[in-house]
């Protein structure tokens, strides 16, 4: 099928924000190397900032945030062609469990740093997908991957499309409504409308423990619009998001890193403006980049995404149509390429290790 132009320009803007961000996710200096990106003109890469060849990728590739919101829209294209109802969202939820696995248990090179062709899963994302129930996780995994496909759902149907998906994958309430929150702004951007009302969302419908989560949430809104990324943090810690102290915004956890996006995105003037705002916290720097490249694509327009971002993207061709998309055969293309992007930074350490002792002097 051919998807709207919104739900094409989320995806794009989502792959942009991931590519941006995923060189220096967690590293101490991200907001400078976030600069750096942005003033060289290019995707850094691992040996840019000072990485360990083990974590070279390649320069320009989306990682596991946009590999799963194309699966989703992969999913949906392959219900509406069989004529089943994309919007059966339990349905979708096993569908994408299904593809998970296949794309997990693929072959590729025996030195490929993925997990079958998943590039850059987490420890829960793994867990989910080799055990049952999920785990208990409130990270950003759910609210990573819904953007796009959150641009073709009515306002009344996000809440629950978006938690039954969601539960393929955790069972916490707040990761599961920091999803749906997350994906009612992009739905909203994407219409052009006036944000709904809790009415025509459907909240009062919803399970009480996802409505308790919600309230959170908001809240966590308000103070990160009031006090910034100070103020969140503290509301996070004594709501107990985290067993251990809070750091940063992007920590992987969604009642701050759903805030952080929202509020980095409100306060942006480009979309550039938008990487660069939320990357400055360090942290998960490519989920919440990926985050707030689909709500700043949608808010400001595909046409303020830097030409540089877009001429460097690898895969721009099926992120524009994701017909041409495929969750092993084109994955595994990009798993051998990561593969040799490795090799080569290993290749370049040692050479670098060899010069210096060469150039040594002699006892």
């Amino acid at each position: 099928m051919q998807f709207p132009d919104t739900t094409i320009t989320a995806l794009v803007g989502q792959a942009v924000g991931d590519a941006f961000g995923s060189p220096f996710e967690f590293h101490a200096a991200a907001a400078k190397f976030a600069a750096l990106s942005h003033t060289k003109e290019r995707y850094l890469n691992g040996l840019d900032c000072q990485l360990p060849p083990r974590r070279c990728r390649t320069p320009g590739l989306y990682t596991d945030d946009t590999q799963q919101a194309l699966i989703l829209l992969w999913i949906w294209d392959q219900m509406v062609s069989k004529g089943r109802d994309p919007k059966d969202a339990t349905m979708a939820a096993g569908l994408f469990i299904r593809v998970c696995r296949k794309m997990s248990e693929a072959d590729v090179p025996q030195r490929s740093p993925s997990f079958g062709v998943h590039r850059g899963t987490g420890r829960n994302f793994r867990d989910a997908l080799l055990s049952a129930p999920p785990p208990d996780t409130a990270g950003l995994g759910a609210a990573m991957r819904v953007g796009p496909v959150a641009t073709l759902l009515e306002p009344s149907e996000v809440l629950s499309w978006v938690s039954t998906v969601s539960q393929m994958t955790t069972t916490s309430p707040i990761a599961q409504a920091g999803a749906a929150m997350f994906a009612l702004r992009v739905n909203t951007l994407a219409r052009g409308t006036p944000e709904p009302t809790e009415n025509e969302i459907g909240l009062d419908l919803m399970p009480p423990e996802f409505v308790e989560a919600w309230r959170k949430l908001e809240r966590a809104c308000e103070v990160m619009a009031a006090r910034g990324e100070e103020g969140l943090l503290e509301y996070a810690t004594k709501t107990g998001a985290s067993n251990k102290p809070l750091h940063e915004a992007a920590n992987g956890f969604a009642l701050t890193g759903v805030p952080w996006v929202l509020g980095c995105v409100d306060q942006a003037s480009s979309f550039a403006d938008a990487l660069l705002r939320v990357c400055a916290s360090g942290g998960d720097t490519d989920t919440v980049a990926a985050m707030a490249g689909c709500l700043a694509a949608l808010r400001f327009g595909r046409s303020d995404i830097p030409s540089w971002m877009l001429n460097g993207l690898v895969g721009l061709d099926h992120l524009l149509d994701p017909a041409l998309w495929h969750p092993v055969g084109t994955e595994r293309q990009y798993a051998e390429l990561d593969t040799q992007v490795l090799i080569a930074a290993e290749q370049r350490v040692r050479d670098a290790h060899a010069s210096r002792k060469r150039a040594q002097p002699k006892k």
